[in-house]
């Protein structure tokens, strides 16, 4: 049993695109049979050539997409002050449970807040976040405690 797959067009396959529709005034049929080898869809061809007459540009259109509801700069704020120790009260910050209930915010949008806007990776042992100024994971192990038995 074949199965066919389409291929996705890249930014050169766009940019080509653009050229021939405005120079030659090829349709979506015409650059079929022009590269039978990337095996495009007659779809995706019509789709992308409308775009190119209707905008003149090949970029996705700015808005385009899910808007972001909850990651803007004011829970950014937000997140950033419970976070962060205040310098004259240290030990003053939240863990990332804490200010998810005290925002309304949920515990994994919280960490992506903390994580990549940010760029503090907080741990959960320490209970301390770490600002960090590289682009580079902080590895940080939380100390083992051994118990030793005793007997009696």
């Amino acid at each position: 049993m074949l199965i066919y797959r389409k291929m996705v067009f890249t930014e050169e396959d766009k940019v080509a695109f653009k050229f021939l529709r405005g120079t030659k005034c090829y349709g979506a049929k015409c650059l079929l049979a022009e590269f039978p080898a990337k095996q495009w869809s007659l779809g995706g061809l019509n789709k992308l050539l409308k775009k190119i007459d209707e905008t003149g540009s090949i970029e996705r259109s700015k808005g385009a997409g899910r808007p972001q509801s909850v990651r803007h700069n004011d829970n950014i704020e937000r997140v950033e002050q419970l976070a962060l120790s205040q310098d004259d009260k240290p030990g003053t910050h939240l863990m990332q449970r804490e200010i998810a209930c005290e925002t309304g915010i949920s515990q994994p949008t919280v960490s992506r807040i903390l994580k990549n806007d940010l760029r503090l990776w907080c741990f959960y042992r320490a209970i301390l976040c770490i600002r960090s100024t590289s682009h580079l994971p902080v590895s940080v192990r939380p100390s083992v405690t051994s118990r030793s038995s005793t007997k009696t």
